[in-house]
């Protein structure tokens, strides 16, 4: 298998994503009395929780539940692997290491797919995903935008043999680019479109060009969606509540979350325009028969993971299946 310049295993997100070296018996929502963390960071999905929180959406459907902010998403990460939060949004990819490794994480919900809001940008000098071919391409190993880049280059006739692939976190390959020390990144809004517009130059792919193939996921502690059944429902709920919401006066729900973050309203229908939800009826389809259509994306994710040298194993379908918990997709669509 191939090696990455500048990145080994050892080095791929800090080791959390790779090894799972945290405390695996610490639960911050150990306790029924204890609030539910999730974690909230700079992401689109993520981002709605703060208007949950102000709506106090998740008192309405029954959940104690209080909001970790993080800075990056490896962070993230990192908090989920330590056990130091108790759910999170995260990418399908980064629900694999926590299947492999046994941190006994449950995928309860996708919450929506990526149309556009993943993507390769690119110096001004790079038009295409053809004109990468012996260039410098930050992303964040192991992540979907990992993903993203290896499968534009292999729809454009190229390997990862013809590029030289460095790990960086999103932010710090926005700004690598833009300081010119790299030729391309592949990673997610605003980042990628701030990188285009202070660097001059454009984003050549995106996930627009990969139909629903990048996720996201509700990943949730087993102990917790086991021992507090009500409360994990009730925070699904309130994502759908929100949801409801914003189809119907999105300036309501979107005034909140820009006060709360540094984007304007504007900025938020922009990053909302590279993203679908992923509704109930979606859910269905993909946890309906055991799961089988989510344990097919698992398993193909994970595969890309291990060829990458991003995780040790390939979990077999029935471990696959193990962490699966669609016991509240099938409760709320009998609703």
């Amino acid at each position: 298998m191939k090696r990455f310049t500048g990145v080994l295993l050892a080095a791929s997100i800090a080791g959390a994503l790779l090894t799972g070296c945290g405390d695996k018996t610490t639960s911050s929502g150990g306790s029924d009395s204890d609030p539910i963390k999730l974690a909230v960071y700079p992401l689109t999905s993520p981002y709605f929780e703060y208007a949950m929180d102000e709506q106090k959406l998740f008192e309405k459907y029954g959940a104690n539940v209080d909001l970790v902010e993080f800075a990056q998403y490896t962070d993230v990460i990192q908090a989920l692997d330590s056990g130091s939060v108790d759910a999170s949004i995260m990418g399908i990819t980064e629900a694999v290491a926590p299947i492999v490794n046994d941190l006994g994480l449950e995928i309860v919900c996708m919450t929506d797919y990526s149309s556009g809001m993943d993507g390769i940008v690119a110096s001004k000098d790079i038009k295409s995903v053809e004109d990468l071919k012996g260039k410098t391409i930050a992303t964040n190993i192991g992540t979907m935008n990992h993903m993203l880049l290896l499968s534009a280059l292999d729809k454009a006739g190229l390997s990862e043999a013809d590029v030289t692939i460095t790990n960086m976190s999103e932010g710090d390959a926005a700004a690598a680019l833009i300081g010119g020390s790299i030729d391309a990144a592949s990673i997610f809004d605003p980042q990628m479109s701030k990188a285009a517009q202070e660097s001059g130059g454009s984003v050549i792919f995106t996930s627009a060009d990969l139909p629903g193939e990048l996720s996201d996921v509700l990943l949730v502690k087993g102990s917790v969606a086991d021992k507090r059944k009500a409360e994990v429902k009730g925070i699904i709920e309130a994502w759908y509540d929100i949801q409801s919401q914003y189809d119907k006066d999105s300036d309501s729900v979107v005034d909140i979350i820009s006060s709360k973050t540094d984007l304007t309203n504007e900025d938020f229908y922009d990053l909302m325009s590279g993203l679908d939800i992923a509704d109930i009826d979606y859910n269905k389809e993909m946890f309906d028969n055991d799961g089988e259509k989510m344990t097919e994306l698992i398993s193909d994710v994970a595969e890309f993971l291990y060829n990458a040298e991003c995780v040790e194993d390939v979990p077999d379908k029935e471990k696959i299946k193990a962490a699966i918990n669609g016991s509240f997709i099938e409760e709320l669509g009998k609703s």
